[in-house]
């Protein structure tokens, strides 16, 4: 019986450790670059997730100009730039001019403040929910040939975020647009 366990045990094949380091290092040459993707996708994904939310707050601070405009089209006899902010947003003034959603405003803030999020209605704002990594201004400048806005005022959106890790200066969309007085006698 002890012979036919030693015969058993001499027969049985298994991997020697030269079989084992080589399997190893071939899993270890192909992993190592997989690695790599998965971190650049992630880096990648949170910037392109970054540029479309930045993407976003461009517009809707356009839209809510808009509606500010076409709401005072609304009251008679209403200068078509009311509730435009004051002064201080003019010719890219030194203070800080930003536009709400939830307040459909625009407020002079005089000092760069961060856009919040607001987890519950998953808006960005200046009065409610967590700081965020995003900044927008908006000024205004006259147009040539139309220097007291009476047809037409230039504005510029600016929103400002973080960009990649170890990038220090953020990345900044800039639009520049035309709001026109559609009423010019009102």
């Amino acid at each position: 019986m002890m012979n036919k366990i030693r015969v058993t045990l001499r027969r049985a094949k298994g991997f020697t450790i030269i079989d084992v380091l080589t399997g190893f290092s071939i899993f270890a040459i192909a992993i190592v670059p997989i690695f790599y993707l998965v971190k650049d996708y992630l880096i990648f994904s949170h910037e392109v997730r970054n540029r479309a939310i930045a993407y976003g707050l461009t517009l809707e601070a356009l839209e809510i100009l808009r509606n500010i405009r076409d709401s005072n089209y609304v009251v008679p006899a209403q200068n078509w730039l009311t509730n435009f902010a004051t002064s201080s947003c003019l010719d890219g003034g030194s203070n800080y001019c930003v536009v709400d959603a939830l307040e459909y405003q625009v407020s002079d803030l005089g000092v760069k403040t961060p856009l919040l999020n607001d987890s519950t209605t998953n808006l960005y704002n200046y009065s409610s929910g967590e700081v965020s990594d995003f900044y927008r201004r908006i000024s205004y400048k006259s147009v040539p040939g139309d220097p007291d806005f009476s047809n037409t005022i230039s504005v510029k959106i600016e929103v400002e975020f973080p960009q990649r890790v170890g990038k220090k200066e953020p990345l900044r969309y800039e639009t520049d647009i035309l709001l026109y007085n559609f009423y010019p006698n009102n």
